[in-house]
């Protein structure tokens, strides 16, 4: 009987640990995908900033490859985009 519930108690703390790192990763992509939203705005004022200082942007051009960088890795932030958004398809979502 002891062992029992022992084992019980085991099996629910780590139903609670698995619950609470979901919630963790879960606020993790979210606080992510924000983060890319805001570069992204960032990116398009800064864009428009160069193109109205400068005229159009040369592709290559030191601006272009900046902007190329600051958009992937704004990528690479957003679980949409990226790994995540593949294991949620993968989880049937």
């Amino acid at each position: 009987m002891r062992h029992e519930a022992e084992r019980r108690r085991y099996e629910e703390a780590q139903k609670r640990e698995e619950e609470l790192a979901r919630q963790r990763a879960l606020e993790q992509e979210a606080a992510n995908w924000a983060k890319a939203q805001q570069i992204r705005i960032y990116l398009s004022a800064v864009k428009a900033m160069l193109t109205v200082k400068h005229g159009r942007i040369q592709s290559g051009s030191p601006a272009d490859q900046w902007l190329t960088w600051a958009h992937q890795h704004a990528d690479r932030l957003d679980p949409v985009v990226g790994e995540s958004f593949e294991r949620l398809r993968l989880l049937g979502m």
